[in-house]
């Protein structure tokens, strides 16, 4: 089993996150690359769909088409080399911070105990 540290070094060698779902939740792991600097390529469903713009902080594909996944993948791959999307990396990782368990712990806080009447 790998360390915490060594896992985000891993996740943070990947070129991209894909994750073409038919139904999620909202993946941590999506979360968790997009916060490690990684793009996140993505089906618009569960959650996902509330956090990810295409093409602002992650890349949406529909599920179900796979030419539609492939051209996507080659296009985001070509592109991430010239740094075209530096902007969008760093958007997502400043995004990802909110979903961390302290900030989903301080808003909840915020808005249930801390609240004023």
């Amino acid at each position: 089993m790998s360390s915490p540290k060594q896992l985000a070094n891993l996740i943070k060698g990947a070129k991209l996150f894909v994750l073409p779902s038919y139904t999620e939740g909202l993946p941590r792991a999506m979360l968790e690359s997009m916060f490690l600097g990684v793009p996140v390529l993505v089906s618009p469903v569960g959650g996902i769909k509330y956090v990810i713009r295409d093409c602002e902080n992650g890349f949406l594909v529909q599920s179900g088409v796979p030419r539609e996944l492939a051209r996507r993948i080659r296009e985001i791959l070509e592109q991430i080399e010239t740094g075209k999307y530096d902007l969008l990396i760093r958007t997502a990782q400043i995004e990802a911070g909110a979903y961390t368990f302290s900030a989903r712990a301080k808003y909840f806080l915020d808005r249930s105990v801390n609240r004023s009447n």
